[in-house]
């Protein structure tokens, strides 16, 4: 129930006090140490009421903008960390902790109940799902100690946490279940969508679209491999509902970039070429993975010539129209695209960047912390695009305007590769663990041409 980021994200917010230079970096040190020197959990339960102070304090003496955010996302995190363990694992309770540790200790008969309990739970054991076998012991466990012990004030903290337990496990069961539903309707959702009906019998591709009123597929099909149409592609071949032999019909018009073979998309822009391996790997030393590295490059060497910050896709732009909306375009850099994108912009999305991070992780941190200082980033994240468009400046102070609104599939994409980044290529491992991925993953590790002729 309480894993290890809930520590690093504390650790985070404090670290980020420090860095605006509001709390004093010693302090930071000494709370670092103690949340280390210790268990975790414990520490967060219980936060040392003059480590508080001094946040407040230091928080109080500052002027910089963003010290009371960081503090106010510490408290609360603190306060998540105490509702999580009030719901769902009680006994974790720092005032539980000494008397449960004392009165259990003779009762061996349920080593996992000796580790958990007055210790600290190992972090994932019990896991959810034995979480509520484990409340059943506990239970049996502290009503045998009651009765064997004569302290009044121990049967009294016994009988609190007691009185916790049936709805600690209600919650557990009701969670488990969530989940259990969350996954049926996902996998439902993944099995029920049937692409056949979407394939060109005379190119072997699949159709942009079927017409309901006259059950007719559109002419037109996606036909690039650097194209978001690939992830369709690649799941209807693993699910067999369009034969293997459609994902080498898709399209490899090649480009060269400073020695290196890439591929052409339609318009240029970051997301047809890394959106896909948000979840998708790429390989080393594979097509796939040159068309990333040439189409990343590109875009840097794109943005370099203008002097502007670098990740280009289709984003809204400071346009609106008569109800006041801000125009949606794609846009994109036009060495990588077979259609020439408007001569508007650059429009410069964070998103593209952080779709970048598996590519070049140095140089997307790097260009996410020179639009920092552009106030690009509010609230809910990055806004959704900075338009270096030359007309649609209305300051001689600065060239570009400011797209003030979120998109939630931006932020989506921006949070999933995060994730990926963080931890490990979370989401892919877990779209790659599907024994029908696994079955077409070979499609993903087609190797390069060396060289192009002239």
């Amino acid at each position: 129930m309480l894993q290890p980021e809930l520590r690093d994200g504390f650790l985070d917010h404090i670290y980020g006090l420090t860095a605006i230079g509001t709390l004093p970096r010693r302090k930071f040190s000494a709370i670092k140490k103690a949340i280390d020197g210790q268990n975790w959990q414990t520490y967060l339960l219980d936060v040392p009421d003059d480590v508080l102070e001094d946040i407040h304090q230091s928080t109080s003496r500052s002027k910089h903008a963003d010290a009371r955010w960081f503090q106010e996302k510490a408290e609360e995190r603190i306060r998540q960390v105490s509702r999580t363990v009030q719901q769902y694992c009680p006994w974790m309770r720092p005032e539980f902790g000494a008397t449960l540790a004392s009165l259990l200790a003779p009762l061996k008969s349920n080593a996992d109940v000796d580790q958990q309990v007055g210790q600290g739970a190992a972090l994932d054991d019990p896991a959810l799902h034995d979480l509520p076998e484990f409340i059943d012991d506990l239970a049996v466990k502290i009503r045998a100690a009651s009765d064997s012990t004569a302290s009044a004030e121990s049967n009294a903290v016994l009988r609190e946490l007691l009185s916790l337990l049936p709805d600690a496990r209600a919650h557990v069961v009701r969670l488990i279940e969530n989940l259990k539903k969350l996954a049926v309707e996902a996998s439902m959702l993944a099995e029920e969508m049937d692409f056949k009906f979407l394939v060109s019998r005379s190119r072997g591709l699949l159709s942009i679209g079927f017409d309901v009123e006259t059950e007719q597929l559109h002419t037109a099909c996606y036909d690039l491999l650097a194209s978001e149409a690939r992830i369709a592609f690649f799941v209807a071949i693993a699910k067999d509902d369009i034969p293997q032999e459609s994902w080498f019909q898709l399209g490899r018009t090649h480009i060269m970039n400073n020695g290196t073979v890439g591929l052409l998309s339609w318009t240029g822009t970051m997301f047809e070429y890394l959106m896909p391996a948000l979840w998708m790997r790429i390989y080393p030393n594979t097509l796939l993975e040159r068309a990333a590295t040439v189409a990343v490059r590109a875009q840097q060497e794109y943005a370099a010539e203008k002097g502007v910050p670098w990740g280009i896709s289709e984003s809204s732009a400071f346009a609106e129209d008569n109800a006041g909306n801000y125009q949606y375009h794609a846009f994109g850099v036009p060495e990588l695209a077979i259609h020439k994108p408007d001569e508007n912009g650059p429009v410069i999305s964070p998103y593209s960047t952080f779709l970048a991070l598996p590519i070049d992780s140095i140089g997307a941190l790097r260009n996410l912390r020179k639009m920092q200082p552009r106030k690009s980033l509010a609230a809910y994240g990055f806004y959704e695009s900075l338009d270096f468009t030359p007309s649609r400046s209305r300051s001689r102070l600065r060239r570009y305007e400011m797209v003030r609104c979120w998109m939630v599939h931006h932020q989506g994409m921006s949070l999933l590769a995060m994730a990926n980044f963080l931890r490990d290529d979370v989401v892919q491992r877990w779209f790659h663990s599907h024994p029908r991925v696994q079955a077409a993953e070979l499609l993903l590790q087609e190797k390069p041409v060396d060289h192009l002729r002239s």
